[in-house]
């Protein structure tokens, strides 16, 4: 999701994955959540995620809950950088 050009191959994944592809995605990178959003290139790609779980919120809850609670970790720095902000 952080590569200059991988990130595009990503988001064009999320966009059209199915949910039970979402769900891998978000298992696979939960413990990735913050370097991925302050990644010049990965900021892109997680606001994607972001706004893709957001409209499928009663079935992807779950998986929307553990991004947040992964922001929620480190929200002050995420909130501060100059990447990160826009993901927050």
């Amino acid at each position: 999701m952080s590569n200059q050009f991988g990130n595009y191959l990503c988001q064009k994944i999320i966009e059209v994955g199915k949910e039970q592809d979402l769900r891998l995605i978000v298992d696979k990178i939960s413990s990735h959540v913050n370097d991925i959003s302050t990644s010049i290139h990965g900021t892109r790609a997680m606001q994607t995620l972001a706004e893709v779980l957001s409209k499928h919120s009663v079935s992807l809850y779950p998986e929307l809950e553990t991004v947040i609670a992964k922001m929620n970790e480190q929200i002050v720095s995420l909130a501060t950088h100059v990447h990160g902000n826009h993901v927050v």
